[in-house]
């Protein structure tokens, strides 16, 4: 869908709804992709505390599973903007 479409501010909506969903149901990837969107603010409001809060159900399977290695990152970029009061690049 969001390959399709990825322009599609209805397309991106869906997405993060699908998304928040998902991550209720502690489900690590869409929690992780929750969290991706909310950093950027695509299809939703950036909200970088929202994000670190769908982050902390990412790693259910383990800090090896993919889920958990890209919302460690993502966490790593939200404390790096934090810090240096920047997005990041």
């Amino acid at each position: 869908m969001l390959r399709e479409r990825k322009d599609d501010p209805g397309t991106q909506a869906c997405a993060v709804e699908t998304f928040a969903k998902g991550c209720a149901f502690d489900d690590p990837w869409s929690c992780t992709m929750y969290a991706v969107h909310l950093t950027r603010g695509v299809g939703v409001q950036q909200d970088d505390q929202r994000a670190m809060k769908a982050l902390e159900k990412s790693c259910k399977y383990g800090k090896e599973d993919e889920a958990c290695v890209y919302a460690i990152r993502i966490k790593e970029s939200i404390a790096t903007k934090a810090r240096k009061g920047t997005e990041p690049k």
